[in-house]
């Protein structure tokens, strides 16, 4: 639909360009008249907003290539109806392509008749038959609706992409559930009670062993034999003390290392009561010479001192505050002596026996900070207190190992936690009982292997 504005000094005038503009099928929008002073400002004195179809616009522009000004002007003042007849005769004849030869030849002549009437004969004939161009007007392109349109392609194409590697995600992950389940449902056959492999389970249970730590074996011993093999006892117990040697995580004191022999080492020992801490600590402290034990307490214990100088012969001093240990800390380090500090957390608070310890690290080399347990306390308390002071530790030392009744607690403890055994206390007397953690002592005594 073409709309266009027409004035005129008369509204006769504006009708008149309408028609010759756009023709007599030409529709009347509205009807402006401009008077008074809004029409003293304009030119002309009246508007006219007509609207024509495209049909009827292409049709009519057919016929402007054919006629020139001053025809123009004499084919637009004839009657409207004869114009309109003219019209859609002629424009007919390239808008209906489908109609037969008879159709377009009675339309051609109809066109031809008209045409002659209003030309006349002489300028009828001079008129070649017409291939009428319809002058059609430049397309707008809307640059920003491209824009959009090429945005949403990319993101289209991302979005099939993505889903495209999902799908290869998700087949993927259903293959590794389908491998999984098929893992497990070999597993459980393997481990029914009925077979060797489910004996096993049920024996290492017995001794109190960890769940996670049973099932962790089963499933190397799955891994490594077949399903011959997992019905062999030798090879799965060949493997269960293989996988629980390996749980238990042993290591050498600082001070008992050769390349520390000629320099100061400080062995701090933590605990929190009833774990045997002094006695263990005397034990420790007489395996070298040249040692020395620093107790940080409030009140001096005369007794400990009296005990450790007459029977032992170790110097034994009480510290009231952390400024003197430091003090004597450095003056006994700087004569090249293994210094022992036991610290008992009853007496301070944690954050306070963190403090200590962070204190003593940040001024001194070669310091290993030891927890006391004792193998006499319930595993939950011993998780309890390693935890507590799993982030200043750097090893564990265990008193009562011969009368504790169930060893098989420690190797728990070792499956949950990353710190090493140091020694092991396995008796009252001072220094003598006391030995080197070993992964074998623990696995001897348990299940009554002997070597």
């Amino acid at each position: 639909m073409y709309v266009r504005k027409f004035e005129g000094e008369t509204l006769d005038e504006a009708l008149k360009a309408v028609k010759s503009e756009l023709g007599p099928e030409a529709i009347i929008l509205k009807t402006n008249s401009f008077k008074g002073l809004k029409g003293s400002l304009k030119k002309k004195k009246y508007e006219v907003t007509a609207a024509i179809s495209e049909e009827e616009y292409t049709k009519k522009a057919k016929i402007d290539t054919l006629l020139d000004d001053q025809q123009k002007e004499s084919f637009y003042s004839s009657s409207s109806r004869n114009i309109s007849k003219v019209i859609n005769s002629y424009g007919n004849l390239s808008l209906n392509r489908s109609v037969n030869k008879t159709e377009a030849e009675d339309s051609r002549r109809e066109s031809d008749d008209s045409l002659s009437n209003f030309l006349g004969e002489e300028d009828a004939r001079v008129v070649e038959r017409p291939q009428p161009r319809v002058q059609q007007e430049a397309p707008i392109i809307d640059h920003q609706a491209l824009e959009q349109v090429g945005h949403l392609k990319s993101q289209n194409s991302e979005l099939r992409n993505q889903l495209s590697s999902q799908n290869v995600e998700l087949d993927k992950i259903r293959t590794e559930m389908r491998d999984m389940l098929e893992q497990f449902n070999e597993f459980r056959r393997l481990n029914s009670p009925e077979t060797k492999a489910g004996e096993l389970k049920n024996i290492l249970r017995s001794f109190d062993l960890s769940e996670n730590l049973i099932l962790n074996v089963l499933r190397k011993a799955n891994f490594e034999l077949n399903s011959d093999e997992m019905e062999d006892e030798e090879l799965l117990y060949d493997i269960t003390f293989r996988e629980i040697k390996e749980v238990i995580k042993v290591a050498p004191a600082l001070f008992t290392q050769t390349e520390f022999s000629n320099s100061g080492v400080v062995t701090i020992l933590l605990g929190e009561g009833a774990t045997g801490q002094t006695s263990m600590g005397l034990k420790m402290a007489g395996l070298v010479s040249n040692s020395i034990i620093l107790t940080y307490d409030t009140e001096e214990n005369a007794e400990k001192q009296s005990l450790a100088n007459s029977i032992l012969g170790i110097k034994t001093e009480n510290c009231k505050n952390l400024q003197e240990l430091t003090s004597k800390l450095r003056e006994n380090i700087d004569l090249g002596k293994k210094v022992f500090i036991d610290l008992n957390c009853c007496n301070h608070k944690q954050d306070h026996t963190k403090k200590i310890t962070q204190s003593l690290r940040s001024s001194f080399k070669n310091v290993e900070i030891l927890l006391s347990l004792s193998a006499i306390h319930s595993e939950l308390y011993n998780k309890r207190v390693c935890n507590k002071y799993a982030d200043i530790i750097d090893g564990l030392v265990v008193s009562h190992l011969d009368q504790c009744l169930n060893l098989s607690s420690l190797i728990n403890l070792q499956y949950e936690t990353s710190k090493p055994y140091i020694f092991f206390g396995n008796g009252r007397v001072v220094p003598k009982d006391i030995e080197e953690a070993s992964a074998d002592r623990l696995i001897s005594e348990i299940f009554n292997v002997r070597d």
